[in-house]
């Protein structure tokens, strides 16, 4: 999904942090981290790296606090299976269900970039007074894609 114009700006406001989990093709070893931009760091770190890399997932949290205490833990849990620095030797699924559990665990959410636009498209709405069966107010993403998205979360 392409973002609209201003989501950086909206997760800054809203103090949105991400935790992301970073693989080679190979799917290990897997990375953990945390940022304000889980894409633009994907693009950081593929940049110093010659092994092509691919940003597994991410998951948009309530803040920076919350993000580096997930992270935190899994560093903790996973210290035995590092393989250097925040790469570990640990398969996708058991880094997802950590991650996952934590965020469970916490008794906080975690949720995914649509559902951040969608909340995005919800406040321009309200905020335009621009009815749900209207074309969004975002700039920059599809009508189309919102429309799906407000009916994932509307269920």
């Amino acid at each position: 999904m392409r973002r609209p114009h201003g989501f950086r700006a909206f997760t800054d406001k809203q103090g949105f942090h991400s935790l992301y989990l970073i693989t080679t093709e190979d799917a290990v070893p897997v990375k953990v981290g945390i940022a304000t931009d889980p894409a633009h760091r994907f693009a950081s770190i593929q940049s110093c790296n010659f092994v092509l890399l691919r940003l597994h997932r991410f998951w948009w949290l309530p803040g920076r606090q919350i993000s580096a205490r997930i992270e935190s833990g899994f560093k903790k849990h996973f210290s035995a299976r590092c393989v250097r620095g925040e790469w570990f030797d640990v398969p996708l699924s058991e880094a997802e269900e950590f991650v996952e559990a934590a965020i469970r665990d916490i008794g906080t959410w975690g949720v995914v970039e649509r559902e951040v636009v969608g909340l995005m498209d919800h406040y321009a709405r309200s905020k335009l007074s621009v009815p749900p069966d209207a074309p969004s107010p975002l700039r920059g993403v599809a009508s189309m894609a919102l429309g799906a998205v407000r009916r994932n979360n509307s269920g």
